[in-house]
């Protein structure tokens, strides 16, 4: 399967408050090739038959696109953009295979052809698409790194530090939360997705859930302050540097090999100025300035120490 995107409308009632433009392909199976556009009646029809992808319905279909590219995906972004102007309320979700700092998405028809971060960056750019809230139904993809790349182009974002399910968000929760929300705040709307994800029976029994709402207009204030805190940084030797990485939470970590993505950024400066005395004053500082990037977080009991903004660790 391949990302879906979904977008709301400020066209409030209650059986009509939310218009859904659909972007899926990038699979082997039929119907699948390429990428194809659908507005929700058309999805609702093309099931039908209880299968995606065999319908005629589209607003649009390129069954060569290679959806690892930046111009597959900033081609729909421009759709967005160009079909439905009028929209002040914008959600963008994006669905799939994610891999933090290395990008996300996979195209199996192109040789798992991914979406890299300059790739992803380049295709808002090209759109000139701004949204109010960007969702990454995708794993660890709750990273400064992806914050910075997409900070222009989303005022808020909801992701996840850790793996997630494979079956992804409950969407039949997520829809009712925009239905019933549609004049709420953004960072209220967040909240009650992150809750969502968390607290839905259908998660219940799955471990290693995180999920944040981060705060996009923050990333630069965060960016430079930790530039500060390394161009301060005081540690005796590299070695004490080192511990206070591999003490930290880590995310998408291989078994076999200890190899992790990413580490929260706010439990290694937390571990940073505990341990090095050098490093207090600045981590401190850091800590702080970091800490309100993060508007509201939630995990379960398998990941402590997450605080909901990751970056790519040093182990």
């Amino acid at each position: 399967s391949r990302a879906l995107t979904r977008r709301k409308t400020n066209r409030f009632c209650e059986e009509q408050n939310l218009e859904v433009v659909v972007a899926f392909g990038g699979g082997r199976k039929e119907g699948w090739r390429g990428i194809t556009y659908a507005q929700a009646n058309c999805l609702i029809q093309d099931n039908k038959d209880k299968y995606f992808g065999n319908d005629t319905c589209y607003q649009f279909k390129d069954p060569n696109a290679n959806l690892g590219t930046s111009d597959t995906l900033g081609n729909f972004l421009k759709f967005l953009q160009t079909n439905y102007p009028d929209h002040q309320r914008k959600i963008l979700q994006l669905w799939d295979h994610g891999y933090a700092y290395l990008g996300m998405a996979l195209d199996s028809i192109h040789n798992d052809d991914l979406i890299s971060l300059p790739e992803l960056k380049e295709a808002f750019a090209q759109s000139d698409l701004k949204v109010n809230l960007i969702n990454f139904d995708a794993c660890l993809m709750a990273s400064l790194e992806v914050a910075n790349t997409i900070k222009d182009y989303a005022d808020y974002m909801v992701a996840s530090e850790e793996l997630e399910p494979g079956h992804g968000w409950n969407y039949n929760d997520y829809i009712h939360i925009l239905a019933k929300n549609s004049n709420a705040d953004f960072v209220e709307i967040g909240k009650k997705l992150v809750d969502s994800f968390l607290d839905h029976p259908s998660h219940q029994k799955k471990r290693f859930k995180t999920l944040s709402l981060i705060d996009l207009g923050q990333v630069k204030n965060v960016i430079h302050q930790l530039d500060q805190l390394l161009t301060e940084l005081n540690v005796k030797g590299f070695d004490s540097l080192l511990q206070t990485v591999e003490s930290a939470q880590k995310y998408g970590q291989e078994i076999q090999s200890d190899v992790a993505y990413s580490m929260d950024l706010i439990h290694w400066l937390d571990n940073l100025q505990r341990t090095s005395p050098g490093a207090t004053s600045t981590a401190s500082q850091t800590l702080k300035i970091v800490s309100q990037i993060v508007l509201y977080n939630r995990h379960d009991e398998s990941r402590p120490n997450s605080n909901g903004i990751a970056i790519y660790s040093l182990d």
